[in-house]
């Protein structure tokens, strides 16, 4: 059907053009004069009180034009260490946060952001880590107030196109939200951390975000720390070591690093700790958790005084290992961290079982109530061995039989294969003291297929021959449970671990 009626676009806007000839069109001010506007601002900061400030922007009809205008007036505060500059970007954000705007992608939280960001910059490059860290969660909280960066933040890294990677790597905001994420996220979802950190290390190393080379060499060591902590859960410790080793390069080129660096030493120490490497920790776990104190990373250095315990356990100097331990579970750093001190009072609850064979359960379930609280369930793996091992001392086997194979279950869960090889080969040593040869030859065939298939660490590899030199020995005796011979196949297997 033809229609009833046309409209005749050139006609109208000569229409238009006549009518509004003499007519002043207001276009808003210029960004020049927004910027003078801002400089007015920021000088007020100083010194005059900030509600005074409040009411003037909030009657200005160009308010969210000026507030921006004010962030990049402020930009440069994040490369001076003045003292004045750190303190118009605070009372800036401050401003920011008082004023609101009803608008749909939420401007207000954009411009707090990169308030916050300016600030965050500051403190890292000439601040503390505290100062710093406490700048960085009001900039992740208001990056991540954002749908549109919840959205960015929330995809998968390989369904990222350079295209997007380019629009929200180049904002540092972003970055800083996602560099948080991979933190948070080390302990309870490590495979995903180890892929993702992986993925955001080499975008930004393609392609050259942010552009700004020294805080593009903050993040990316950032993100190749994370990387390390995901890789070491998933037993690939060497891989781990060498994501520390390009942390630890990317460092070099960044101001105010000496925190980040002291973090670095102490994920190298935790490495060493799944190589057993204790005389190395041993000779450096003083002078790494000194560093910690003088940086205020007091959660790091509750963690640091966990591994002088299992210095003290491993070079059987229990009484000093269990005071250590028992030290970090009542410390400040632990009140409000369930991980924390749930391994603490694991730990005091495997010395004690070693120190006085009579004791009871009740320490490891004290511990398994506290672990239970957080999210990580490969605390609860390591607990279910550490029963096991306990029961298997006091001779009960078939109870230790069972805790071995729930903690070889869980970690296998956890794609944790290294340590459910281990684990595996305490079992294996329990079904042999159960005389149930033939069930401990398929665990150790199944450590050895795990391998060949996940290059598990080279000490399970050692005590895998010693097990069946052993059930070589308990094949021809026939003495299943020798416990003179089992008590030293178990030494020889706690030397290995």
């Amino acid at each position: 059907m033809p229609p009833t009626s046309s409209f005749d676009f050139p006609a109208t806007l000569r229409t238009w053009t006549e009518v509004a000839r003499d007519v002043a069109i207001p276009l808003g001010p210029t960004e020049a004069e927004l910027i003078q506007r801002a400089e007015l601002i920021c000088q007020r900061l100083d010194d005059e009180p900030i509600h005074r400030i409040l009411e003037e922007v909030r009657a200005d009809s160009d308010a969210v034009e000026l507030m921006h205008a004010l962030g990049r007036v402020l930009e440069h505060a994040g490369d001076s260490p003045a003292e004045s500059s750190y303190t118009r970007v605070w009372r800036a954000y401050e401003l920011a946060s008082l004023l609101s705007w009803e608008d749909d992608i939420d401007e207000g939280a954009e411009i707090r952001g990169q308030l916050g960001l300016i600030a965050w910059r500051h403190c890292r490059r000439f601040k503390t880590y505290r100062e710093a860290r406490e700048w960085e969660t009001r900039c992740v909280r208001d990056a991540l107030s954002q749908d549109h960066v919840r959205d960015f933040i929330a995809l998968p890294g390989q369904a990222r196109s350079d295209e997007l990677n380019r629009r929200y790597f180049s904002d540092s905001a972003v970055l800083l939200a996602l560099c948080r994420k991979l933190q948070e996220e080390r302990n309870n979802n490590f495979s995903w951390v180890a892929i993702e950190a992986s993925l955001a290390f080499e975008a930004m190393e393609r392609l050259d975000l942010p552009a700004v080379a020294e805080e593009r060499a903050f993040f990316m060591a950032s993100a190749a720390v994370s990387a390390a902590c995901g890789f070491k859960y998933l037993g690939a410790y060497r891989v781990a070591m060498r994501w520390l080793m390009l942390a630890r390069n990317k460092l070099q080129t960044v101001v105010g690093s000496r925190s980040y660096c002291a973090l670095v030493d102490f994920a190298e120490l935790v490495l060493l700790q799944e190589f057993h490497d204790f005389r190395a920790i041993a000779e450096r776990v003083a002078d790494v958790r000194q560093e910690l104190v003088v940086c205020g990373l007091d959660w790091q250095v509750a963690c640091a005084d966990l591994l002088r315990g299992e210095c003290h356990k491993e070079a059987g100097r229990l009484d000093q290992a269990i005071v250590a331990y028992r030290e970090v579970a009542e410390s400040p750093a632990s009140a409000g961290d369930h991980l924390l001190r749930g391994l603490a009072l694991l730990n005091a609850a495997e010395v004690s079982a070693r120190l006085d064979a009579g004791v009871d359960l009740s320490a490891f379930r004290v511990a398994q109530a506290v672990l239970e609280k957080q999210p990580a369930k490969w605390p609860l793996a390591q607990l279910q061995a550490s029963v096991g091992e306990f029961l298997r001392d006091s001779g009960r086997v078939r109870g230790a039989i069972e805790a071995f194979q729930g903690s070889v279950s869980l970690y296998e869960e956890l794609e944790m294969q290294s340590k459910a090889s281990y684990v595996r080969l305490l079992l294996a040593e329990a079904l042999i003291a159960a005389g149930r040869v033939s069930d401990a030859r398929s665990e150790i065939a199944q450590v050895l297929r795990a391998a060949e298939e996940q290059a598990v660490a080279a000490d399970v590899l050692a005590a895998v021959s010693l097990l069946q030199q052993a059930l070589e020995r308990v094949s021809t005796s026939n003495e299943y449970a020798n416990s003179r011979r089992l008590q030293l196949l178990r030494s020889l297997l706690r030397a290995e671990k």
